[in-house]
């Protein structure tokens, strides 16, 4: 079911191992100054690091929403917490129109008399929209009513919170990719692919064996 992208996940993590093997016997050794450019390099690592993180997350909750919609349930039949996501138009438009608010509300609750199949839209990521750490994580274990850790390796909430920071620091030109790059060596960019790696497994395996056991029903 999620075989495409353990496989677009996989590939983009052994572009990045390709890409730090490129760079590291290029670096010289101390007391030899590393060049500014490769201190740029290593610092662009991060940029990838979070690119993976966001593609298997992304994917990964769009393919689970997609199954849910292939499974052909009501929405008597999903955990009460699963209709923030299968009623979101309706909440929205709640929101968005105060001066409607009650014909909104009878058109949300009529909903129920219907009980049409569960149709979710696959573009919705139950979060607040910013960079993806562990709120944004919390926020999605939350909406489907997962029981399951959050990550595989508790340390790795601080690995992730690094791994954003520096992105952010050299997306938004806070600091200079060479900047960021100069205080790491391509070990210590291994050792975060790495961990990337198991994350981005581990987060797959989880929304898999959700849609096989079912998780989303009551």
């Amino acid at each position: 079911m999620f075989s495409i992208i353990k496989s677009n996940s996989a590939s983009r993590i052994t572009e990045i191992r390709e890409y730090i093997e490129f760079i590291d016997p290029l670096i010289p050794k101390p007391p030899v100054t590393t060049p500014r450019f490769l201190n740029s390099a290593k610092g662009l690592v991060f940029v990838q690091l979070y690119g993976v993180i966001e593609y298997t997350v992304l994917t990964t909750i769009s393919k689970t929403i997609n199954l849910i919609n292939s499974a052909a349930v009501t929405l008597n039949d999903v955990k009460p917490i699963i209709l923030s996501l299968a009623l979101n138009s309706e909440l929205e438009a709640i929101y968005g129109a105060p001066k409607k608010k009650w014909d909104k509300r009878h058109e949300l609750f009529k909903i129920f008399e219907i009980n049409p199949f569960v149709e979710i839209s696959e573009d919705i990521l139950p979060t607040d929209g910013k960079n993806i750490h562990y709120p944004q994580l919390e926020s999605i274990w939350k909406i489907f009513c997962l029981t399951d850790p959050i990550f595989h390796d508790v340390t790795f909430r601080g690995r992730l919170q690094d791994i954003v920071s520096n992105r952010v620091n050299i997306a938004h030109g806070n600091q200079a990719a060479s900047e960021v790059g100069s205080r790491v060596t391509t070990n210590d960019l291994s050792i975060r692919l790495d961990d990337v790696s198991k994350f981005c497994s581990y987060f797959i395996t989880v929304f898999e064996e959700y849609i096989e056991k079912e998780k989303f029903k009551k």
